[in-house]
């Protein structure tokens, strides 16, 4: 059976932050602090941030792809931006993630957009010989992240990386 990509939808939001905290898990990171209501206010509410699309294979949902507008200055062209790419590891090399990012790659498209952009860990071999695979690869940027209480001085706490 092929993969099917859809838009999240708000009863989805218990399987999003559940795969959320899978690829945490993967990453040796702590679970998500986020919460069905948080989740629903970025994606659904009236200031929506976030988007989401699922994949499904066999009537499961196998993986997602968290995304959102973004800009280039340096060609000035718009994008979008992937903040995540998870796909459960039974249904890995099974054409899901492709199918994901040939979604979002549509999806820029139809916004006027002309590249998906996306970050991944150094340390994540496997995503990076999967992003190699389906055309991508590494610029030549470093990203940075600080926790805005601690850029401005209201916690002396390093940001989560």
């Amino acid at each position: 059976m092929p993969v099917k990509v859809r838009r999240a939808r708000v009863g989805d939001r218990a399987a999003i932050i559940e795969m959320a905290n899978a690829l945490n898990l993967y990453e040796g990171k702590a679970p998500t602090p986020l919460t069905e209501d948080g989740l629903a206010r970025h994606m659904f509410g009236r200031r929506r941030i976030l988007s989401c699309v699922l994949a499904e294979l066999d009537g499961a949902l196998v993986g997602y792809a968290a995304f959102q507008p973004s800009f280039d200055m340096e060609t000035g062209s718009s994008g979008i931006y992937m903040s995540d790419l998870f796909v459960r590891e039974e249904a890995r090399r099974r054409g899901v993630g492709r199918a994901l990012m040939q979604w979002l790659a549509r999806e820029a498209l139809r916004r006027g957009g002309a590249w998906l952009g996306w970050g991944v860990m150094k340390s994540n071999a496997e995503a990076q010989a999967f992003y190699r695979a389906v055309g991508g690869g590494p610029v030549e940027v470093e990203i940075y992240s600080v926790a805005c209480d601690q850029l401005l001085g209201r916690s002396k706490a390093p940001p989560d990386q």
